[in-house]
């Protein structure tokens, strides 16, 4: 299942008292105009020239820290953030935004003492709750992990965002029944969720709710059409028992990428079933089967079934059904 991606917190840190007359107060007034005037570059130097003049200056840094983020420098701003939250470490955002830049550089440990802190400072916070929930899900401790993701959602019950992530934690914890509950309830709330449609079609896909799962992909497929869902159409169509349907999806998605290998192993298996459907009289439908599989290994060697289907179907059934 996929995550949603972060969101840094609107809320500033307290502002730091200087006095009217410093040049350092000129410079960060200088620098705010500019920000809210869309010049990024100017206010960024003015910035710092207030910092150079006073280092302590909490809004500069928390101002600065947004400028590197919004120009993707999550080293930069994870600096400013680490500044702020040193000099007024008694606000729960300061500690939360520290943590995102942890998140969105890869340094999940360092992320989860962040978010803690800011939770100790707020526990019903239910931005540090639900990417507390994602960071100790993606270290491995899903079960960890559930209490936060269900405290975002019930925190802000509104949050399209902290269902769909509820529910990939649901699903890590193999819930699967109340993944697809928290994934719907996303989709309620913000119908334009394409990730969460995604999941959510995935998670009806390994519940065997094939029908269910056609209809989820074929909205998405009229929203944001590819190889990749073509592929899964027909996986789910697969598993509906509509062979013909499914063909034609694995065809179209090999027409959007030539090189989708599951589209091949896709076609292998449609073939296989209508090979079984005939009580394995028909040698061509095997032979096929062989062809789309060894097609599919050819582009990606590392799959386990796909092998297994080869050296099982490879040798023809001289007597019977197979």
């Amino acid at each position: 299942a996929l995550m949603s991606g972060c969101e840094s917190t609107k809320t500033p840190p307290r502002k730091a008292v200087i006095s009217p007359a410093s040049p350092a107060d000129a410079d960060y007034a200088q620098a705010m105009m500019a920000y809210n005037g869309g010049d990024r570059e100017k206010a960024l130097l003015k910035l710092q020239d207030a910092l150079g003049e006073n280092p302590n200056l909490i809004m500069a840094r928390f101002v600065l820290g947004n400028i590197y983020r919004e120009k993707q420098d999550y080293r930069g701003a994870l600096k400013q953030y680490e500044r702020v939250a040193e000099l007024d470490p008694y606000l729960y955002t300061n500690h939360y935004n520290v943590g995102l830049m942890h998140h969105l550089l890869d340094e999940l440990q360092d992320a989860a003492v962040s978010y803690h802190k800011s939770l100790n400072l707020n526990p019903r916070d239910a931005r540090s709750n639900m990417y507390m929930a994602l960071v100790q899900t993606a270290l491995g401790r899903a079960d960890v992990a559930l209490p936060y993701a269900k405290k975002a959602a019930e925190s802000d019950p509104q949050s399209a965002e902290a269902q769909a992530n509820l529910g990939v934690v649901l699903e890590a914890n193999r819930d699967f029944a109340g993944a697809e509950r928290a994934y719907r309830r996303s989709v309620e709330l913000d119908a334009n969720r394409l990730e969460t449609q995604m999941n959510l079609a995935a998670n009806l896909l390994t519940q065997k709710k094939f029908l269910e799962a056609v209809s989820v992909y074929e909205q998405i497929a009229r929203k944001a059409d590819s190889s990749l869902v073509r592929e899964r159409l027909g996986r789910a169509l697969l598993g509906a028992g509509r062979l013909e349907d499914a063909a034609r999806e694995f065809d179209t998605a090999l027409q959007r990428n030539s090189n989708n290998h599951l589209a091949l192993a896709g076609l292998g298996d449609v073939n296989l079933a209508q090979y079984k459907r005939g009580g394995s009289l028909d040698d061509q439908r095997r032979k096929a089967s062989l062809s789309y599989w060894n097609k599919s290994l050819s582009i990606r060697p590392n799959q386990p079934r796909v092998k297994e289907l080869v050296a099982e179907y490879e040798k023809p059934v001289l007597f019977g059904p197979h």
